[in-house]
Parts: C-alpha cells; sequence; structure tokens
C-alpha cells in the first residue's frame, strides 16, 4: 500500500510540474505568416500560348527583415493574397528552372512544396 502511494504521489508530481512546462509550450508556440512584399513585379517575355518563356520577378524588402522563403503564385482571377487563387487552365510550372539571382539571392526551387501553378523559393532564413 506504502508503495502504491508513493509512486501515485511522484507521478502526481510528476503531471504537477511537468503541467506548468507544456501550458507554458503552447502559450508561446505561435505560427509565423510572411509580409506581402509592398514593392513587387513580375514580367514575362512572352505571353504566347504553349510556349516556354521567361518570367522576371522583382521585388523590394523593408531593412532588417528576415526573408527565407517566397511563394509565387499564377492566378487567373486576380492578385489579391488573401482570396483564393485560380489557377490558369493549361499552365504549368512544373520544369520551371531557377536561372538568376541578384540582390537578395540564395534561392532554390522547394519542389517538394511547389505545384503546377505555384513556385516556393526557399533559402536558409537570414536577415536582409
Amino acid at each position: 500500500m506504502y508503495r502504491l502511494r508513493s509512486r501515485l504521489h511522484k507521478v502526481t508530481l510528476w503531471v504537477y510540474e511537468l503541467m506548468p512546462i507544456v501550458v507554458a509550450f503552447l502559450l508561446t508556440t505561435s505560427t509565423t505568416y510572411g509580409l506581402e512584399m509592398s514593392q513587387r513585379s513580375i514580367a514575362i517575355s512572352n505571353n504566347l500560348p504553349g510556349i516556354s518563356t521567361q518570367y522576371n520577378v522583382g521585388f523590394t524588402t523593408q531593412a532588417n527583415e528576415t526573408l527565407g522563403s517566397l511563394e509565387i503564385q499564377f492566378c487567373s482571377n486576380n492578385p489579391i493574397v488573401y482570396l483564393a487563387c485560380i489557377a490558369p487552365g493549361g499552365f504549368n510550372d512544373s520544369n520551371a528552372v531557377l536561372s538568376n539571382q541578384s540582390g537578395v539571392s540564395g534561392f532554390s526551387i522547394n519542389t517538394s512544396l511547389s505545384n503546377a501553378y505555384t513556385i516556393i523559393l526557399s533559402r536558409s532564413p537570414s536577415v536582409v
């Protein structure tokens, strides 16, 4: 009986000691959302259907911001970030190649997160 009571006491103390740590962890973890680039551009070199083309993507960052990944979405409906993107009919960027980078650089195409109308450019997060 004494052993059972001793074990229950130890388990109870462990739960009460661990619970504040678990609660603190849950309260301090959060999801991070990226900022929308206020100055951004995209230019296409050829808009004929069925032709491979080149896109020049540009953006301006705020000083002292941490930048890791970028999402480039090709939508037929609008460029508004919080509205659902409708993929253009027949569009497929699965064979995209990242050829040149200047300014903020070190990006590569994250093929595991990209799809036929979204390109995710990733790099190690760092302050720009």
